[in-house]
């Protein structure tokens, strides 16, 4: 027996139970009042002056089957959210998986990449973006990106291109940015938006020092 019939024998017999429960009051009621002896002839006698007990008598009959198809849709919700659990747990174990393949990709790549949320708040960044532009990651998560490595007569620039990743676009650009000592730096730039489940989270930067290529 599964754990939808067992679900299903459990309510039913409650409702049996329960069901019968109001005929027995009713009649115990009844011998009481009248003063009368238990037996069937005065059962009889009972039910022929008070025709409302044959009514009561099919409570059992009424609420077997209605506990058990109670039991039946408790049941059916039961396996339906734990199926919904079992989902969530594989989709929030997927997701655990694309994060941590994202932290490794980043981590890993000769781009210097900085992780922004959607505000372009720093979030964090890589080893190789630590080593082109000299900040540590402590340094710089939760600090605004372009105000802290786009030099002033290049901040116009910097927000524009946020902007464009902002609304959905990868971006391109050759341009240069600054280092925590103040000297400039020529990069090739990507802003990239990142998607999941059809909704922005966020946004990946990518720097690539191009200065020997220029030279």
């Amino acid at each position: 027996m599964d754990n939808k019939q067992r679900k299903v024998l459990t309510s039913a017999i409650y409702g049996f139970i329960l069901g019968s429960f109001f005929p027995l009051i009713s009649i115990i009621y009844e011998l009481v009042q009248s003063g009368s002896k238990f037996s069937f002839p005065t059962l009889w006698a009972l039910h022929a002056n008070q025709p409302l007990l044959f009514i009561i008598d099919l409570f059992p009959l009424i609420f077997t089957p209605f506990f058990a198809l109670v039991g039946d849709q408790t049941a059916r919700h039961e396996e339906t959210t734990s199926q919904l659990d079992e989902q969530l747990k594989g989709k929030a174990a997927q997701l655990q998986n694309e994060h941590y393949f994202l932290e490794a990709l980043i981590n890993s790549s000769f781009f210097a990449v900085v992780r922004l949320d959607n505000d372009h708040i720093i979030i964090s960044c890589n080893p190789a973006f630590e080593e082109l532009f000299g900040y540590t990651n402590e340094e710089i998560t939760g600090k605004y990106l372009d105000n802290l490595i786009a030099a002033d007569d290049l901040l116009k620039e910097a927000s524009a291109i946020s902007q464009l990743v902002a609304t959905g676009n990868i971006t391109r650009k050759v341009s240069q940015r600054m280092k925590k000592d103040g000297s400039l730096v020529d990069v090739e730039i990507v802003g990239v938006p990142v998607f999941v489940g059809g909704e922005q989270i966020g946004i990946l930067g990518l720097y690539h020092d191009i200065s020997q290529r220029l030279e």
